[in-house]
């Protein structure tokens, strides 16, 4: 008989334990990748991050209320119900990994009710308040405002301050060319008297690019997102197991990851979008020679032409991006090379040059837009100086800490600089204060 734990088998035993091990751990895999295409709703959203398009393929493009829609990548389904939960853990910086919050304020900071909402007939947030005139704002996640029941967003402030009916035409990740598509699918519905087209200097170039490049491949978008990626990219249980080891990594500490200290009198903690941190240093000339900048411009006039042929008022409202209102107040408080971590910059940028840049150009996004659209003959409100003069004055800080989003404090801040703008043109046209 022979024996196995001889040293001259020992070999060939620890080979076959190899092999099983080898085996057995191949076959969980297997068995877990076709449980979490089954049941994608089991990945913790840290997981969905590290995967192309958020994994909305393993839904086939119906995730989270929404379904593929052929002119603007997708859409919230009629009448569906979406629950947003609150909180710090939930913030999209945090969970891209792109912050280092403590425990304590995960806990505490952002803290905010879940909110539910029924999209109505047409796949939106929809109606609110009731008067004329009736304004419809169009823009993507800072219109859309799933954080907040309608009645606090912006856009229900600015209904209930003067006394009109608002529709909200709002979807997270959408540019300029969705937004058109939106509006065309909404305007005879709605029937509103005024649009306010919001544009975030953000991602609007970057959004409006991705359509074109979509809208071409004749693809629907869940498999335009991953058309060029590996099984191994798209593999859900890869991207369990990358967030599950990156919790065990020591994280990254920079002082812009999230920045905690004094602003004009108040305490803040503010964690910063290295893209959009990266943008403070364009101009305006290289946010035209961008390009997502065409398409936007073509998808703007296509807007105002629709609504000039419907006898409807256009006008264009700029939304700033949490880098742009705080980040110059505290670029300079940071080490160069810091600050160049923080925004991400390539390997071979020098972040010597990165912020002068920044700090003197501080996104040229609003002033390439407000420029363009002066000769357009296209009214434009720029919400940057209410934000800006907010911060100067020492009111609390109107973004939340771990999200790219405005807090209450900015949706009231927001929506007083609209109703600021309108009431007297408002007034002119009813012959007296709405």
């Amino acid at each position: 008989m022979t024996n196995l734990t001889t040293p001259r088998n020992l070999p060939r035993r620890l080979a076959r334990w190899t092999a099983l091990g080898v085996l057995y751990l191949l076959v969980a895999w297997a068995l877990l990748e076709v449980f979490l295409r089954l049941v994608p709703q089991v990945l913790p959203r840290q997981a969905f991050v590290r995967l192309p398009g958020l994994g909305m393929y393993l839904y086939q493009g119906r995730a989270w209320c929404t379904e593929p829609d052929d002119e603007a990548e997708f859409r919230f389904v009629p009448g569906a119900t979406l629950t947003v939960p609150g909180g710090a853990r939930h913030g999209d910086l945090y969970a891209l990994g792109q912050c280092t919050p403590t425990a304590e304020e995960l806990l505490h900071l952002d803290r905010v009710p879940d909110a539910t909402f029924t999209a109505d007939g047409l796949g939106f947030r929809g109606r609110y308040g009731e008067g004329r005139p009736r304004i419809l704002f169009l823009g993507d996640s800072f219109v859309l405002s799933k954080n907040f029941p309608l009645n606090e967003a912006w856009t229900g402030r600015v209904a209930d301050q003067l006394q009109v009916e608002t529709i909200n035409v709002g979807l997270y990740a959408y540019g300029p060319p969705h937004e058109y598509a939106a509006l065309a699918r909404s305007a005879t519905e709605y029937a509103p008297d005024l649009v306010l087209h919001v544009l975030f200097d953000g991602n609007d170039l970057a959004d409006a690019q991705r359509w074109v490049e979509w809208k071409a491949s004749g693809l629907p978008f869940w498999r335009w997102q991953v058309r060029d990626k590996s099984p191994w990219e798209t593999s859900p249980v890869r991207a369990l197991l990358a967030w599950m080891l990156d919790a065990l990594k020591e994280p990254e500490i920079n002082p812009l990851q999230p920045f905690r200290g004094a602003m004009h009198g108040r305490t803040v903690v503010l964690a910063f979008s290295p893209p959009y941190l990266r943008e403070l240093a364009w101009s305006p000339e290289a946010v035209r020679a961008e390009p997502g900048w065409p398409p936007m411009l073509e998808a703007i006039r296509a807007s105002r032409e629709l609504c000039r042929r419907r006898g409807i008022d256009y006008r264009l409202v700029l939304a700033p991006s949490k880098e742009t209102v705080y980040a110059p107040e505290v670029l300079n408080k940071v080490m160069a090379h810091e600050a160049g971590a923080a925004a991400g910059l390539p390997a071979d940028a020098d972040p010597m040059l990165f912020v002068p840049e920044a700090l003197r150009h501080q996104n040229g996004f609003a002033a390439a837009v407000r420029e363009w659209a002066e000769a357009e003959g296209i009214p434009c409100l720029d919400l940057l100086p209410a934000f800006r003069r907010a911060l100067h004055e020492g009111r609390p800080q109107s973004y939340f800490a771990f999200d790219s989003h405005w807090n209450a404090v900015g949706h009231e801040i927001a929506a007083g600089a609209v109703v600021d703008y309108l009431r007297p043109s408002l007034s002119a046209s009813t012959g007296g204060s709405p």
